[in-house]
């Protein structure tokens, strides 16, 4: 058996590899607690532990961790290689196609790859973690499928100025539609904003930060296949937000099966190309 751990801020993911049949677990993570801790509570999860032949560490403070652990080899793979092969792997890209893998978590990254060449370009501390920060200050919730379920019942246009209320006539190539101000509408207003509204602003707030972001990487590297993988792109707010973002490009976007974990999937990757 293999296990592939990610240390993720948020969450921390487990993939176990039993003769190539995959296996996932995930728990919430704590930073303040050193990796190997984090071994020892996973452990207490695994069935057959004792069947264990290797770890595979990524993400976190990985790398504070010796290479073994109570006599099982560890391999240390590095974070923007695990990033760009779990999602080349999801998205069943070949290595030739240059491609930008964003991992959308807690914060968002952007990872060029082609050739087995893998160069993290760019990315935002804007992510899923500002997304359940500021849901809690301001809606009650860090729940993300509680956000997520108001977020598509609610409209942006409600909280957001959009150009075509604050200016006249065309600003470049911007859509009538832009956003011109994120929540611009609540200082200007006594109205009693819905939560549903509110959580659709910050989805708004939260996307236009990534797509801007993937933008730029592609403006850097020419690149426009796109695949997304991380959990805060699981939510189907985000996702249809992201897909409206970047509706006026010619991009090819890839939303794959399991992305919530491709990190812990492309460190295993890794790992068993070492071994090829």
């Amino acid at each position: 058996m293999k296990i592939s751990i990610d240390f993720g801020i948020t969450t921390t993911d487990v993939v176990t590899d039993i003769n190539n049949k995959l296996s996932h677990y995930m728990m919430p993570s704590d930073v303040k607690i050193l990796s190997i801790q984090s071994i020892k509570n996973i452990k207490k999860k695994i069935k057959n532990y004792d069947k264990i032949q290797n770890f595979i560490l990524t993400g976190g403070h990985h790398y504070k961790v010796k290479n073994k652990y109570e006599n099982v080899p560890i391999t240390h793979i590095n974070e923007v290689k695990a990033i760009a092969s779990g999602g080349l792997y999801l998205a069943k890209i070949k290595e030739n196609k240059p491609t930008i893998i964003v991992s959308a978590g807690t914060g968002t990254a952007c990872v060029y790859a082609k050739n087995k060449f893998f160069s993290h370009i760019l990315g935002t501390s804007i992510g899923g973690g500002t997304l359940l920060g500021l849901s809690k200050l301001i809606l009650k919730t860090y729940n993300p499928n509680k956000i997520d379920e108001l977020a598509l019942k609610g409209n942006s246009k409600s909280v957001d100025y959009i150009l075509k209320e604050v200016v006249s006539g065309k600003i470049g190539n911007l859509n009538s539609n832009a956003t011109a101000v994120n929540f611009g509408k609540i200082i200007a207003t006594n109205y009693k904003f819905s939560k549903e509204d509110i959580a659709a602003g910050l989805i708004n707030l939260i996307t236009q930060a990534i797509t801007r972001s993937v933008i730029n990487v592609v403006n850097q590297t020419g690149a426009s296949n796109i695949v997304f993988t991380g959990r805060t792109s699981c939510l189907k707010s985000v996702k249809k937000s992201i897909i409206k973002n970047l509706s006026n490009q010619n991009f090819c976007l890839n939303f794959p099966k399991n992305r919530g974990f491709a990190t812990s999937l492309g460190a295993l990757v890794e790992f068993k190309k070492t071994r090829n």
